[in-house]
């Protein structure tokens, strides 16, 4: 829904992702929030629910996904104009 820009859905769909209090991969909850955070430009805490999502995502040994966050963050210091920045993280990245 996110990718799509359909903004009700992917809130909707959010929403319903932070109300399950036993969720197995916390993880993979805060990687929505922070896609959903992105793409609907909701910058308020996005630096820090990159870095929950990180730690999160190692604890679950998904890391497949934290590249992946690791590019938001890029993108968000980018879209704020600290392209200096963002070229550090994309070279730590490379």
């Amino acid at each position: 829904h996110t990718q799509r820009h359909q903004k009700k859905q992917a809130k909707s769909t959010l929403e319903l992702l932070l109300q399950k209090q036993t969720f197995q991969w916390p993880g993979f909850v805060y990687f929505a929030k922070v896609k959903y955070d992105y793409y609907f430009q909701y910058f308020l805490n996005i630096t820090r629910d990159i870095e929950i999502c990180k730690e999160f995502l190692l604890k679950d040994n998904n890391t497949k996904r934290v590249p992946f966050m690791t590019m938001f963050e890029a993108l968000y210091y980018s879209y704020l104009g600290l392209h200096d920045h963002a070229l550090q993280i994309y070279e730590q990245q490379l």
